[in-house]
């Protein structure tokens, strides 16, 4: 199966992530080739979002934009643009250069529309000092997860993926007793055992062999700072978007009124769905999208 190998790779020090709005609809096509060829080869991740599918007048099953969640308390931010790249190694300054790189091959058709450097913090904790990724599938189990299995060639090996930037409010989180913080991720921040929470508590929310099918995802979070603030760059890819939907959707409770405790100290600024295609020959395999 011809997927990218990045979804799979060990996680990195440092990436950078970089999504693209169009500003000419009609060199799309001939930027879209160009990154192909940019990045053939490599652990590199390419993602391509709705208005770029709109643009090239094609269609790939299952993808949409991100769709709005919300309730009586929180609105979960929606910023879908048309191409999103990971660019993932373990020294900052060559993915710098290689983000230069490009963003100029690509500046024909697209603009950067957003752009955040993540890093491992704490061998993989994130900046509140809790670890993230646990239970992540591994091995086969990932693959399976995050990579579709469809007889069809243009969408065997493909991907899903959604992408949100996280900001955490450190005055509310820093305020808080520890216990506190415990119960609203449901785990204890030391040693990541878990514990008997509150229906809040993030792990409850979020358990993915508790939906009706499960709901699991293989994610790729990294911790980001800069002059914005500091948070979570979260990632999650899956064979289908369901699996985060309806995390989502219990994340703000939409059905038993009780969100998720992560939301008294931190918010997701940005939102999109993203399809990341196969690989043929070492690049992208844009069969399905340029006919």
């Amino acid at each position: 199966m011809n997927y990218q190998a990045g979804i799979t790779a060990p996680i990195t020090n440092h990436a950078i992530f970089i999504e693209y709005g169009i500003i000419n609809t009609k060199l799309v096509a001939k930027s879209l080739e160009t990154l192909s060829e940019e990045l053939k080869d490599t652990e590199h991740i390419v993602g391509i979002g709705s208005p770029l599918i709109e643009a090239l007048n094609s269609k790939v099953p299952g993808l949409k934009r991100f769709p709005q969640y919300s309730n009586h308390l929180y609105h979960i931010p929606i910023t879908q643009y048309a191409l999103f790249t990971i660019l993932q190694g373990d020294e900052l300054a060559p993915l710098d250069v290689l983000a230069d790189t490009v963003s100029k091959k690509v500046s024909e058709a697209f603009e950067v529309a957003e752009k955040t450097k993540g890093f491992k913090y704490q061998e993989g904790r994130d900046l509140t000092g809790f670890e993230y990724g646990t239970n992540n599938p591994s091995g086969d189990a990932a693959i399976s997860t995050a990579i579709v299995n469809d007889k069809r060639k243009t969408l065997l090996g493909s991907s899903y993926v959604t992408i949100q930037r996280w900001v955490h409010d450190f005055d509310a989180f820093n305020n808080m007793q520890n216990e506190e913080k415990d119960k609203r991720i449901g785990r204890y921040r030391g040693t990541n055992e878990v514990f008997d929470a509150p229906r809040y508590a993030h792990v409850n929310k979020t358990a993915q062999e508790n939906f009706d099918p499960q709901a699991f995802i293989l994610r790729r979070s990294m911790p980001w700072s800069d002059n914005r603030g500091r948070g979570l760059v979260f990632i999650a890819f899956g064979n289908t978007l369901r699996a985060f939907d309806v995390q989502m959707k219990n994340m703000i409770g939409l059905e038993d009124n009780i969100s998720d405790g992560v939301f008294d100290f931190s918010m997701p600024a940005t939102g999109a769905h993203y399809w990341c295609p196969p690989i043929e020959d070492g690049k992208l395999d844009l069969s399905l999208v340029l006919t």
